[in-house]
């Protein structure tokens, strides 16, 4: 199913992309002045007195704007610890997002624009956390909220579980595991769970599975778990993430 969007969606590539824009935006912005004007100054980087370096590549921008839209850049460039150097330059790991993603994200901080898809949506979620954008972080949420579907439910539950004092995403999808729990325990990769998201969705009251069938699958489930944990599969060391059924007493220590 072609990933649902929100607001308008850029005619390229209608099926992955969704392109968001505040609702300044949507009346004027686009076609401003003000708008020309910071595109272009993103794009050519003139007057540009700071550099960052991903990937063994340097990326211009101007502390003006990052600090405008961002309290962390502020901080990191006028805050009391901030740097004395005119043109700092400032490495940057690349397990939160890659050279093109980092563009988006300094992109949108310019002209409040971007094009968020299913290839870039969590690196430039981590990167709106990271620098505390939380306009740009909800409209990530939202994309995902709009997007929750059986093949990548098991993904966003678990990468939405980190951010959840951010936004309300892992409830999203608790609710959508609890709706359509038997599709989503038969899953291949629900065995391979995490089992602080295995606790969670057990603590839900409202799960469509019977009680019998949810015994077996949180059996199969623990038998995988103690296996990553290199642990001999036997009753004692097979756990449970909770104590649900009566039965599972028997089996489960807890």
């Amino acid at each position: 199913m072609a990933p649902r969007t929100r607001r308008s969606v850029s005619r390229m590539s209608a099926r992955e992309v969704i392109c968001v824009d505040s609702e300044a935006q949507t009346s004027s912005f686009g076609s401003s002045p003000l708008y020309k004007a910071t595109k272009i100054l993103f794009q050519t980087k003139k007057g540009a007195d700071v550099t960052f370096i991903l990937e063994q590549k340097e990326i211009l921008a101007h502390k003006s704007f990052l600090i405008a839209r961002s309290t962390v850049f502020e901080a990191m460039f006028i805050g009391a610890m901030a740097s004395t150097d005119s043109h700092p330059k400032i490495s940057l790991n690349n397990y939160i997002a890659n050279v093109t993603d980092f563009e988006t994200f300094l992109e949108y901080l310019y002209t409040d624009q971007i094009d968020i898809n299913l290839q870039n949506v969590y690196a430039i979620f981590k990167l709106a956390h990271l620098y505390d954008i939380s306009s740009l972080l909800e409209e990530c949420a939202t994309f995902l909220q709009n997007n929750i579907e059986l093949s990548n439910i098991l993904e966003i539950s678990t990468f939405s579980y980190l951010y959840q004092e951010s936004c309300s995403l892992f409830n999203d999808s608790l609710e959508f595991i609890c709706k359509n729990a038997m599709k989503v325990f038969y899953l291949p990769e629900f065995n391979k769970l995490d089992a602080t998201i295995v606790a969670e969705i057990l603590k839900c009251d409202n799960l469509k599975v019977k009680e019998n069938d949810l015994f077996d699958i949180i059996y199969e489930w623990a038998i995988e778990e103690t296996k990553r944990h290199d642990l001999e599969v036997t009753i004692r060391n097979i756990r449970s993430p909770r104590a649900t059924p009566s039965r599972k007493r028997k089996y489960f220590e807890f």
